[in-house]
């Protein structure tokens, strides 16, 4: 990211969770009033929500991709990150198991938004997963 996580890098014995925005800001350069970023001495993980994501993507080898349930952008590519733990599908032992409960959770967060769609129409509906 920069020289001064690369020096609080070199300075620590365990990982070191920054969540004041400000610290936030100092280390990463994102401003946002929701992140944190994790710091150990071989990687640093930021962690925002989909708000941020186009400042987060501007950061220096950060790359995102479409979750094909959720419709969201989550990281592909982090400095420092092995791809496959931005995966959630590759972590599961079994992948099938992992697209049975993606699906049905995203069933039952379009059933939510479904509950709001006399309240807030369009804006609503818009924030729900995909349908499949």
């Amino acid at each position: 990211m920069n020289g001064r996580v690369d020096r609080l890098r070199a300075r620590l014995e365990e990982p070191l969770l920054v969540s004041d925005p400000a610290n936030v800001r100092y280390l990463s350069g994102l401003q946002s009033s929701n992140a944190a970023l994790l710091v150990d001495q071989d990687r640093v993980r930021l962690f925002t929500d989909f708000r941020y994501a186009e400042s987060a993507r501007a950061l220096d080898g950060v790359e995102f991709a479409p979750d094909p349930n959720f419709g969201i952008a989550v990281p592909a590519h982090v400095p420092g990150v092995a791809d496959e733990l931005l995966s959630p599908r590759s972590t599961w032992p079994d992948a099938a198991a992992y697209d049975r409960k993606a699906a049905e959770l995203a069933g039952m967060f379009r059933a939510n938004f479904a509950t709001l769609s006399d309240e807030a129409p369009g804006r609503a509906q818009r924030g729900a997963p995909p349908a499949p």
